[in-house]
C-alpha cells in the first residue's frame, strides 16, 4: 500500500521534471515499452468501413433495436429541437406549466415559416411539456433503467446457475 508522501518509482501525481508531461503519462510511456501496442485488425462492414464506430453509431445504424432503446424511443421521441428534447426530461411545475408553454409557443412562432399552423405548435410544445409536468419524464426514465437493470440481473443469475 502507498503511503503519502511516497512515490511510485521516482513518479509524483503532480507534474514531473518534464513540465510538460504528467507523471500518469510517464508511467503509461514506460508501460508501452514493456508491452508494446499491438496490431489488431478490426472488422469491416459490407460497406468497407472499419470497426472505429462508437457503440452509439453502431447502435443507432443496426436495423435490431434493443428493448430499453424502443422503450425510450416511445416514451421521449426525438422532437427535432435539443430544448425541447431536453424539456421532456425535465421538471414543469404545475404553475409553471402555463406560463412556460406561453413562452415556448412564441418563442416558436417568432421563428417559424409563414406556413406553418400554431395549433400545430402549440402541439409540438405540449408533448414534451406535458412528459415532464410533474417529473414524469424523469420517472418514466428511472422506470425504464429499473426494468433493464433487473431484467439482467435475472440473465446473468440464470447464466451462473445453468453454467452458461
Amino acid at each position: 500500500m502507498v503511503e503519502d508522501g511516497e512515490n511510485l518509482g521516482g513518479l509524483h501525481p503532480e507534474m514531473s521534471d518534464d513540465e510538460n508531461t504528467s507523471a500518469s503519462d510517464q508511467l503509461y510511456q514506460s508501460l508501452q515499452k514493456v508491452l508494446p501496442e499491438r496490431e489488431v485488425e478490426l472488422p469491416e462492414d459490407n460497406l468497407g468501413n472499419d470497426g472505429h464506430k462508437s457503440l452509439t453509431e453502431r447502435e443507432e445504424e443496426s436495423p435490431n433495436k434493443s428493448d430499453v432503446k424502443i422503450m425510450t424511443e416511445t416514451l421521449f421521441p426525438d422532437m427535432g429541437n435539443h430544448v425541447l428534447n431536453h424539456l421532456m426530461v425535465s421538471e414543469v411545475f404545475p404553475e409553471a406549466y402555463r406560463p412556460l408553454q406561453a413562452m415556448l409557443v412564441k418563442d416558436r412562432i417568432k421563428k417559424s415559416k409563414s406556413d406553418e399552423s400554431v395549433v400545430d405548435i402549440i402541439v409540438e410544445i405540449n408533448t414534451p411539456e406535458s412528459i415532464a409536468f410533474g417529473r414524469e419524464g424523469r420517472f418514466d426514465g428511472l422506470a425504464v433503467i429499473g426494468v433493464s437493470t433487473k431484467a439482467k440481473a435475472a440473465e446473468e443469475a440464470s447464466n451462473k446457475l445453468y453454467g452458461n
